[in-house]
């Protein structure tokens, strides 16, 4: 029979036993738990395949955008071209009535009209030819100075069909530095003829209508003039 000592002693054995057993079983809240190899294999590969952040992204967005001044200089500066070279086209291209040339020579003979009607054709605009005038006295002539910027003229020729004598043929010619380039003659019945004249390079241009008293007036019908410019604007 054991005594009441051994009792104790027996009873405190097993305490410190299970006390022993108890602390082996708690972990230590010192010690954080280690993943396994699975997971830190699964948490590396989220970390690699993650988006860039929104915050990195929209900073590349803002710098890469031009900003609104930079927009309007550069606006500005290729507006800047098209506008001088417009302005330059513009002031050179065109068909000149040739009364809108200013004349270098003006014979006592011409005059500037407005509605004249050879035949039955009317012209906004004519030189007309109202003086007896031959190649010694050249009186119906005007010439202008061309400068080389012009390639043709083109001018309808006749008697004017309003005119108070009515005679004979007229003659109407047109020389260019000189050279005599068209020549065409009328009667008083005969209907407009439209003379184109090739005046390339030219500098001066000149016309001449011959007729006597008893004939009718000369009639150079829209006369225009196609250049580079204008080669001597009227002011």
């Amino acid at each position: 029979m054991p005594t009441k000592l051994s009792r104790t002693a027996i009873t405190m054995v097993t305490l410190i036993g299970l006390a022993s057993l108890t602390a082996c079983a708690v972990p230590s809240p010192d010690v954080a738990e280690q993943p396994s190899a699975e997971e830190a294999s699964t948490s590396y590969s989220a970390l690699t395949s993650a988006p860039p952040s929104p915050t990195s992204t929209s900073a590349k967005t803002t710098s890469s955008a031009p900003s609104e001044t930079g927009t309007a200089s550069l606006s500005a500066s290729v507006s800047a071209s098209p506008t001088a070279t417009s302005r330059s086209t513009t002031a050179t291209a065109g068909s000149y009535r040739l009364t809108d040339v200013a004349s270098a020579a003006w014979g006592n003979g011409f005059n500037t009209e407005d509605g004249v009607t050879i035949q039955t054709t009317k012209f906004a605009e004519a030189i007309v030819g109202s003086y007896p005038s031959s190649s010694t006295n050249k009186m119906n002539t005007a010439s202008w100075a061309l400068k080389g910027l012009c390639t043709s003229l083109t001018v309808s020729v006749g008697q004017d069909a309003s005119s108070p004598d009515v005679g004979g043929s007229t003659h109407f010619i047109v020389f260019v530095d000189g050279a005599e380039k068209a020549q065409e003659s009328k009667g008083p019945y005969d209907q407009p003829t439209e003379l184109t004249v090739d005046v390339t390079g030219g500098n001066r241009l000149e016309l001449l209508d011959l007729r006597t008293q008893k004939d009718g007036h000369n009639v150079w019908g829209s006369p225009r003039i196609a250049c580079s410019q204008n080669p001597s604007p009227k002011k």
